[in-house]
């Protein structure tokens, strides 16, 4: 679950530069001032001058005599060809909590403290040392001979020990805990980058205080790198894993259901290293952008393998057995992947297992008329809606209730129960678009376009993990003003962040800013629907309008604010999957003032997939928790599951679902009946070429 913060336009927090010094230690060393001889010109003056000449030429003697010596040591430092240089001196380091610092004064520092200023410069054995008081921001105090210091003493309990190097080309402090039985929160057991060794913290130890420390590592620098080599095809795929031997199989040659199979020409031989197989000489070898094309071209048929770090949302990446690498299931450790080969590549490239976070999104939901209906008066339960399982359609029908006309799917329902909730609930982030206030004074409605939600029934989306509405809809302001503040109050008492509507434009045109695994992700949601009844003025509640003009410079703002911008529209044509001109247009323009990703809603259909500039469009995630039972297009819908490394969408998955007894979602099977049916009608719609 994301920790939320909704934030107000404008009212960013300062950001802290931990380059700039917090404390009272100066950042230059003081000068001696002139001072005026007294006296006038007199006789003294001839033998202050004399002095002063004489004081020179002492200070140049001095200075030849230290060059001469420095050019001494360092031509005896310099090791003749041929021979060993002898190793670089390391002096102790002692690194202690700083809620021990104040406890772990040693008896020479405590007798030294007295006359001491506490803001002061002191010099210890040629160490600069700085006071525990000067640095209040610091976290560590730590005690090194010969290089900077912040204290020195005995190591107290819980201190962090190790060793810097004198060597100013060599300096690196490798610090380990003392031994305690258990390892540090939040290390990890991976060593992803060889031969670097794991959990270190590296210190760069330099004579002049005026010094650049050394970088730990070039990002650049070409390395070993343990990557996880994965299996990927087309993005409509259907298939979601190949078993360990499957794949062994179709890299040697012997499995002919595949039109083509690719590696990186620059790995073939780490992977057949890695699987101890010779790779057949049908599989062709070639860089990853040929075969990214390939699978736009050839997309159902071609098998490719390439490293974690250039899967692309483009490419549909395939498990191993039962091991998947992305989306909600995935494994938090790479040594638990089937396939994980030694490569070389940039160290900035190296793969972060733990950096991986997913976000699942959902259309219209609501709590009122069928959704009510089954939860309360034929008293299913609060965790009904969510109870879905899989579905498999077996025919269709004429006709479905209420709108004549109209085909409906007939089906049956198998297990497991709760896989939908599963979805939601075990993503990072959950995000949906709520299509009704939700009022203190509510009224239950079986029929009609006129909505309210009982606010105990808001439960429905807390056990379901849902973490963010989206209000701008034009359902909004059913209950007026009173709706608006009503829905705002119960869904913070509930703990689901939201964003959209709100007693003015001011409130409904904050966003949210939420953290999700130290990601800061903005949504900014806007309605293009009825918004002469619906949208908010300087004066008056509503909600937040799709208008370039405040959307641009929102987006804008946000980008500057946040690694992530999602932008989550209520626009489109009602069951229509084709978007109009005009949303076409105006996602060019998000995309140019910083958005990332669009998830879109009103049409209650699933419509079109659109990809702007490398961002991810979808023009209408349909119907969600809602109570069309019509029409199978309104019945039919998906949830998108993405995943992102850090602030990259790296992994698109649609999972088709079927909404049973107007209330309820289940799954369908990509690959067959109805779930390949609208896979086939979204993919007809879009404007993708993977």
């Amino acid at each position: 679950m994301a920790d939320c913060a909704r934030m107000t336009r404008g009212n960013a927090s300062p950001s802290h530069d931990p380059e700039t010094p917090t404390s009272g230690v100066p950042t230059t060393r003081p000068t001696f001032a002139d001072r005026p001889m007294s006296g006038g010109v007199t006789s003294g003056t001839t033998f202050s001058k004399l002095l002063v000449i004489g004081l020179v030429g002492v200070f140049l003697l001095a200075a030849a005599s230290f060059i001469l010596s420095a050019s001494d040591a360092k031509r005896k430092a310099t090791p003749a060809p041929g021979s060993t240089p002898a190793p670089a001196a390391s002096v102790p380091i002692v690194v202690i909590p700083a809620a021990a610092a104040a406890d772990a004064t040693p008896p020479a520092a405590a007798a030294a403290a007295e006359p001491t200023p506490p803001d002061a410069l002191a010099t210890t054995e040629g160490a600069t040392a700085v006071s525990t008081a000067t640095a209040p921001t610091t976290d560590i105090v730590a005690a090194v001979d010969g290089s900077h210091a912040i204290t020195s003493g005995v190591a107290p309990a819980g201190a962090v020990t190790g060793t810097i190097s004198t060597d100013p080309e060599t300096a690196l402090a490798q610090t380990s805990p003392a031994p305690s039985g258990s390892p540090a929160p939040g290390s990890s057991p991976d060593p992803l980058i060889s031969p670097v060794p794991s959990a270190s913290v590296a210190l760069v130890a330099s004579p002049d205080p005026n010094a650049s420390p050394l970088p730990l590592q070039d990002p650049a620098a070409v390395v070993d790198l343990r990557m996880p080599m994965v299996p990927v095809t087309g993005f409509w795929e259907t298939q979601t894993s190949l078993t360990k031997g499957d794949l062994v199989d179709a890299l040697k040659g012997n499995d002919r259901s595949w039109d083509r199979v690719l590696v990186p020409a620059a790995d073939r031989a780490a992977i057949e290293a890695a699987l101890g197989i010779t790779i057949a000489k049908s599989v062709e070898s070639t860089d990853v952008a040929s075969i990214e094309k390939a699978l736009k071209q050839h997309s159902d048929n071609v098998l490719a393998v390439v490293r974690a770090s250039d899967v692309t949302f483009r490419m549909r990446s395939l498990g191993i057995g039962d091991t998947v690498l992305f989306g909600n299931d995935r494994i938090g450790n790479i040594d638990n992947w089937p396939l994980v080969a030694t490569v070389q590549g940039p160290a900035g490239s190296a793969w972060n297992q733990k950096a991986l976070w997913t976000l699942v999104a959902g259309g219209d939901s609501f709590t009122d008329r069928g959704i009510y209906e089954r939860v309360v008066n034929r008293n299913k339960g609060i965790d009904y809606p969510f109870n879905g399982g899989t579905a498999r359609v077996t025919g269709h029908h004429c006709c479905g209730p209420f709108v004549a006309g109209h085909e409906v799917p007939d089906y049956q329902l198998s297990g497991p129960n709760g896989i939908v909730r599963d979805m939601t609930k075990n993503a990072d982030l959950a995000i949906a678009n709520h299509e009704s206030p939700i009022a203190y004074n509510w009224t239950f409605h079986l029929h009609g376009f006129f909505f309210s939600g009982k606010p105990a029934l808001t439960e429905i989306f807390t056990r379901a993990g849902i973490d963010w509405f989206s209000l701008a809809n034009n359902h909004m302001k059913d209950y007026g003003t009173s709706g608006i503040a009503d829905t705002r109050d119960i869904l913070d008492k509930y703990g689901i962040k939201y964003a959209g509507a709100g007693k003015d434009l001011a409130q409904a045109r904050q966003y949210s800013i939420l953290t999700v695994k130290g990601v800061k992700v903005a949504i900014l949601p806007c309605s293009a629907i009825a918004l002469s009844a619906t949208s908010a003025s300087d004066t008056g509640s509503g909600v937040m309008p799709c208008k370039n003009k405040m959307m641009l410079a929102d987006i804008r703002e946000a980008s500057t604010k946040a690694d992530v911008v999602i932008v989550f529209p209520h626009w489109g044509i009602e069951y229509d999957r084709d978007p109009q001109p005009y949303q076409r247009g105006w996602v060019q323009k998000w995309r140019k003032a910083g958005a990332d990703v669009v998830f879109g809603a009103h049409s209650h259909v699933a419509g079109a997939i659109d990809e702007v500039d490398g961002m991810p469009v979808f023009y209408s995630l349909g119907n969600f928790i809602f109570d069309q039972n019509w029409a199978t297009y309104t019945m039919e819908s998906f949830l998108v599951e993405a995943t992102f490394d850090h602030d990259q969408i790296v992994q698109l998955r649609l999972h088709p679902f079927l909404s049973h007894d107007q209330a309820q979602p289940n799954f369908l099977d990509p690959a067959k009946d109805d779930g390949k049916a609208l896979m086939k009608a979204v993919r007809q719609a879009s404007f993708i070429d993977w």
